[in-house]
């Protein structure tokens, strides 16, 4: 479920904001600096430039984004002597702050504030975002704390899909910590990180900041748990900078043994590690997993606990709450019918925590098929794997449909099909033209030429659209994003990460030489 955030208010509750400056100003004197910097404000005041006026747009709630960076900045700023020296005094001047401490923290935040829309209301303000986004890429000092910028600004690019926010967002809690140097504005800025990280698309503007929801990767997207911070950024600053796929790949891999790339719609994923991956042709069991508790367990707990097992449907909820209780403790798994029981996968485990508890598991025949996956359940058709046909047998198919498709749906990545589904989408398409025709000729018997003309026309369109594309339905099948997807997972199912990085994903993704016509669904 959607909610449109686009006129909601952004707010820091006063109280949370007024901890990290506690005992260093009175309530009273912070009271009164919130009204000379919003007075600063409402005097046009930008990037130290208090002649140019900025209208913000009422879709934006801007005010509410900075009022938490400015009090905090201003406080702390009126507690340290004038004439703030070093790196602290370059980073103020480069962002056109000069040496007055408040002055300074109203012309960072706004310049950070220009950053998180986006989209620069000026041509003037489309230089001094070029012109910032490049002093932040080149100074020194940044560089030197991109270790510790990690939680927000790669949340803000989960978020939005827009590394200029990003780039904002990572800045900004250490440009108030080294500006004015004091413990409680790191304080400050973890309080205002939480915050913003909570922003929707449309609190920061309606340009480029919008979430795109497509993210899709060789097996992990955006969300992935075990995403490194640093992958997705370097990825996205990577490609900002002109550098090639290849290029980025090499470089996400080697800095964070995270390669990752971006598809032909642009959308982020990164490639982590099958090798580990089991099938488990004897699969886990209830029974092996009590025997196996050994003294672990009392005669009398083991004899409860299979007593629970074997009421099943018939447990009281008392008894439902008691058998889960129990299993919880030992260790034991919730759901023997789950992927895990006959799957091993440590590197899903890390990304994607409870899919293989999540995911049911079956062996039964398929008419026609090796294996699929459906409404959150893996089916396996063995008999199909008895002749050797399948490079890798049930582990191979298994890794299609979990580390493919399961992960495609967990993530709401592109999925993937079959080619059943295509030719009844042809056979629908010829009978809607079959239709058109028809109306059009009872039109014509009934005397409406004109009618009749129209009806032709678009059965006619409708042809030549369908003529346009002769691919079978097994074709259209490979082409879809998700299975080609999956096919190339069966493919590197054995590398080594050396191995990964020395060829990329896209290398390997069997679409049957249709990158450029490549479908695209998420259902």
């Amino acid at each position: 479920m959607s909610r449109n955030t686009r006129n909601k208010r952004f707010e820091l509750n006063p109280v949370d904001a007024r901890d990290g400056w506690a005992g260093l100003l009175s309530e009273e004197e912070v009271l009164g600096r919130e009204r000379a910097i919003r007075d600063h404000f409402a005097q046009g005041a930008f990037y130290g430039r208090p002649d140019r006026s900025v209208p913000v747009p009422p879709t934006r709630t801007l005010q509410e984004i900075a009022d938490p960076y400015l009090t905090a900045g201003s406080a702390i700023a009126g507690t340290i002597p004038a004439g703030i020296g070093g790196v602290s005094a370059g980073i103020l001047d480069a962002v056109g702050g000069g040496s007055d401490p408040l002055g300074a923290a109203a012309a960072t935040v706004r310049g950070i504030q220009d950053d998180l829309t986006f989209m620069p209301r000026s041509l003037r303000g489309s230089e001094d975002l070029l012109s910032a986004l490049k002093w932040m890429e080149e100074n020194p000092v940044l560089k030197a704390m991109e270790d510790g910028q990690n939680y927000l600004g790669d949340k803000t690019l989960e978020v939005t899909g827009s590394p200029g926010l990003a780039t904002a967002a990572f800045l900004a809690p250490e440009l108030i910590e080294t500006a004015f140097g004091a413990p409680s504005a790191l304080n400050m800025g973890r309080k205002v990180s939480k915050q913003l990280a909570r922003l929707d698309p449309g609190v920061v503007g309606s340009g480029s900041a919008k979430m795109s929801g497509n993210q899709t990767g060789g097996i992990g997207g955006m969300n992935a748990q075990g995403l490194k911070p640093g992958t997705s950024k370097l990825a996205y600053a990577m490609r900002q900078s002109g550098a090639s796929p290849d290029e980025i790949w090499k470089a996400t891999g080697d800095q964070f043994g995270q390669p990752a790339y971006f598809d032909r719609e642009g959308n982020f994923g990164f490639e982590f590690d099958d090798s580990k991956a089991a099938y488990l042709a004897q699969p886990r069991s209830f029974e092996q997993d009590v025997l196996d508790l050994g003294d672990k367990i009392t005669p009398l707990e083991r004899g409860r606990l299979m007593e629970l097992r074997n009421k099943y449907h018939n447990r009281t909820w008392q008894e439902t709450l008691e058998f889960k209780d129990m299993t919880e403790k030992l260790g034991m798994m919730s759901d023997y019918g789950s992927m895990r029981a006959h799957f091993q996968h440590p590197e899903i485990d890390k990304h994607y925590p409870t899919l293989l508890d999540d995911v049911q598991y079956r062996e039964q025949d398929i008419p026609g098929a090796y294996g699929e996956y459906a409404d959150n359940q893996v089916t396996i058709n063995p008999w199909a794997h008895q002749d050797g046909s399948v490079p890798g047998g049930m582990r191979s198919t298994n890794l299609h449909e979990l580390s493919g498709h399961a992960v495609q749906d967990k993530a709401n990545l592109p999925r993937g099909g079959n080619p059943g589904e295509f030719a009844k989408e042809e056979n629908a398409g010829r009978m809607r033209v079959n239709g058109f025709m028809a109306r059009a000729k009872d039109a014509e018997a009934a005397g409406d030429t004109a009618q009749a003309a129209v009806l032709m026309d678009k059965a006619r369109a409708l042809q030549a659209k369908l003529f346009a594309d002769p691919r079978t339905p097994d074709a259209k099948y490979y082409a879809l994003t998700g299975e080609a997807n999956a096919r190339a997972i069966q493919k590197r199912r054995n590398m080594t990460m050396e191995e990964r990085l020395a060829r990329p994903f896209y290398r390997d993704f069997d679409d049957r030489g249709l990158w450029d016509h490549q479908i695209v669904k998420y259902r």
